[in-house]
């Protein structure tokens, strides 16, 4: 490797990462709508928390890293 030269991130390890945050938020939003159904029936709840908890998510990862 050439020294202006930077190493390419794992597409599979971030393909997979990013998998994982997809599939804890789907997670934790059923869960939450086994508790309150109400959650389930609406779209206008269910896209501002998947957005919201990615939001959270990357700002603690950026956080962290």
């Amino acid at each position: 490797m050439a020294a202006n030269e930077r190493p390419q991130p794992d597409t599979t390890w971030t393909a997979r990462q990013t998998l994982a945050i997809y599939a804890g938020i789907g997670a934790l939003y059923v869960t939450l709508g086994v508790f309150i159904p109400e959650l389930l029936f609406s779209w206008w709840e269910g896209v501002p928390f998947l957005l919201l908890c990615l939001w959270i998510v990357h700002a603690v990862w950026r956080r962290l890293a």
